[in-house]
Formats: structure tokens, sequence, C-alpha cells
């Protein structure tokens, strides 16, 4: 399972002498949390939760900004009183240490961010809907700012949220028809019956269930690679081996169709553009540009973004509390540089300009992704 159950915190990196930090994007994924889907003929585990962690947990003082729209799949009733694809006392706390690590580098060695909240001129939060994003995001913010009340957190406004970490973030005309020719295509086809087929007809043989489709599957390794991040035994066959070999079947599955490339281009596109005005402001110099933009995301979206550059090696899923830096800084000449790090590896290049790393991110939103991932 490797990082998958807890990714590592940041590993951070001295800037060059006499450069200084204008602005940092974190984006994280949700921490640990209960599986998506709860099958009936899976009767292994039980999930229990307190009455406080349905809630938002630090909602005393935190204002949200929108309204969130939380919701959670029931397709079958779960053992215990958690409910699916909720995030776990552990996945808060995986926020809190994330939040910790960010408050010792950017508060007290960098002497960048103050050591309280400063308001929303200088630090934006954005989350998307699901309430685990929402709960990881105040994990964050309260190990970066301990007891601080009023801050504002708001939800994407593009951002398409759905509940199962593999569903695609666009959802148009275009995008269903990819996806049907993808799932239809010989080599997809192919793939399901060679290289996936050995792991589920052991489930399907075993549970006397099937034919599994490929998302169900997924579901069924979710439930035990969950089961796996919190200890629990598990049946003779479904070994660390054989989860870990399944998580990277899983990631290439969205790499051998050339349809299913397209989508995880556009999956990462409304997130990306949404990004984009940040840094563009930066580089012209605009008032009031925030130092602190924290974006709370799936899964999906973290793997869509990390891939959309096409500058990091060969990684496995993205893990628990995944995070991804974006740090821009004024080097000592005056001009705005920026690099990016993922759970602590600095992407190839390192340093580049800011206008040159908004070209690369530019380039990664199709012009044309509002009307294909959004129908109009």
């Amino acid at each position: 399972m490797g990082t998958y159950c807890q990714a590592p915190l940041p590993k951070w990196t001295p800037l060059p002498t006499g450069w200084k930090l204008k602005q940092v994007h974190l984006v994280h994924r949700h921490g640990d949390r209960t599986p998506v889907q709860a099958f009936s003929w899976l009767p292994y585990y039980t999930w229990n939760c307190t009455l406080s962690d349905l809630q938002t947990t630090l909602s005393p003082y935190i204002h949200v900004a929108n309204t969130f729209n939380i919701t959670h799949p029931r397709d079958a009733p779960m053992k215990g009183n958690c409910l699916p694809g909720q995030l776990t006392p552990k996945g808060f706390r995986q926020g809190v240490n994330l939040g910790k690590s960010v408050r010792q580098h950017y508060v007290h060695d960098m002497k960048f961010l103050p050591s309280g909240y400063p308001g929303m001129n200088d630090a934006k939060v954005f989350t998307a809907s699901s309430h685990r994003c929402l709960q990881t995001a105040e994990g964050v913010l309260d190990g970066l700012w301990p007891g601080v009340t009023n801050i504002s957190i708001e939800q994407f406004s593009t951002q398409e949220d759905f509940s199962a970490p593999l569903d695609v973030v666009c959802k148009g005309p275009l995008i269903q028809k990819w996806l049907k020719e993808a799932d239809a295509s010989p080599k997809m086809k192919h793939f399901l019956n060679t290289t996936l087929n050995p792991y589920r007809t052991a489930v399907e043989k075993h549970w006397k269930q099937g034919p599994l489709g490929f998302f169900t599957f997924y579901n069924v390794w979710d439930t035990f690679a969950c089961a796996k991040c919190h200890n629990q035994p598990m049946p003779p066959f479904i070994t660390n081996e054989w989860l870990t070999n399944v998580e990277l079947i899983l990631k290439k599955y969205f790499t051998i169709e050339e349809n299913y490339v397209k989508v995880h281009k556009y999956n990462a596109a409304p997130f990306l553009a949404e990004m984009l005005p940040f840094f563009t402001k930066l580089s012209t110099g605009a008032p009031n540009t925030p130092k602190w933009v924290q974006w709370g995301v799936h899964d999906s979206t973290l793997e869509a973004i990390t891939d959309a550059f096409g500058t990091l090696p060969k990684k496995p899923w993205v893990g628990y509390a995944s995070n991804y830096i974006v740090e821009v800084a004024e080097d000592g000449k005056g001009a705005l540089m920026a690099r990016r790090i993922y759970n602590g590896l600095i992407e190839a290049g390192g340093w580049q300009t800011l206008e040159s790393f908004i070209t690369l991110l530019d380039a990664a939103v199709p012009k044309d992704w509002h009307s294909v991932c959004f129908g109009n």
C-alpha cells in the first residue's frame, strides 16, 4: 500500500539566499475515510463514529461562506454508525498534522505567514463540497492557526463534486461519449479481461458474486484498502501485495485508452482554471493578492492535477492527505519564480519563471473545458 494510507508530510527546502516568498498554494486530498460504498456481501468490518464526527468538526468557529451540498451514498447499510465515505478521526488528525507542518515552516521558520489568521485578503480557503474535504481543510487550519475563529471557507465555484473518488469531475455529453467509447474499445476490454481479471475473479469466486464491473471492483478494493489502513484482519488472499498490485492497475486504467486520457485531462481543467487567476494577478502586480491559498480536493482531482504537467515520475495513486504545494518567490533581481512540490518531491526543473509556469498552466486548460465539462 506504500503511502496510500498516509501521504508523506512536506519536505521543506529553503529558498535561495536573498529570495522572498510572495504566495503559497496548498492543494491537499482529504484524510483517511471509511469505504465509499457498503456491500452487504462483505461482512467483515464495523465502522463506528461519534455523533460529533458526523458534524462539521470545527463548526462553532469556522464560517462557511457558501452553502455546501453534503451528501453520502447509502447503497447498502454499513456495519456501525459511520456513513460511507466519512472522514475518520484519524483522517482529521492527518489534516491537523499537515497544518502543523505548514505552520512550523511558513510561520516559524520562514516568517512568511503570521502566527494568527490574517483575514480573507491574505488567506483564501476553498474546498470541494463533500464533508470529508471540508473537515480535512478545517483540520489543516486548526494545525496552521490553532484556536482561530471566523475563517471563511468557500466552495469551488466551478468544481463539480462527487462521492466516489474515481467518478469524473466533468460530465458533459462529450465526456459521456468518450467514456462509452473507451469502455467499448477492444483495448479496454482486453485490459479488463487480462490484467485485471485474476484479481477480479478471485473476489467473484470467494464471495460468489459477479461479474463485477470496473467501478464496483474498485469499491471492493477500496473497502479492503480502508480496512488495511486501520490494521483490520484481511481474508487470506487479500495480501499487501494484492492490494498494491490492484492499486497500480487502477491507476493504469486512465492511461491505456486515448478517450480516458482526454477525460483525465479535462478533469483537471475546472480546478486549474480557478487557480490560474491567482498567478496572473500576482504577475501583473495587482494589489491585495493573498499570501496563502488552500484547496481541499478529492484524489481524482489531485491525480488529474499532478498528471496535467507531466513532470512527475511514475507515482502511486494519491494517498490520504497528499499535498501539492506551489510556491511563488521573488529572486534577488526582482523576478518572480515558481516551483511545485508533491508530497515532498520537487517537480522536474525546480524553479522556473512565473511567466513560464503560467504558460504551462494555461496550456493544461483546454479552451473549451467549460462546455465540454458541463455541456453549456
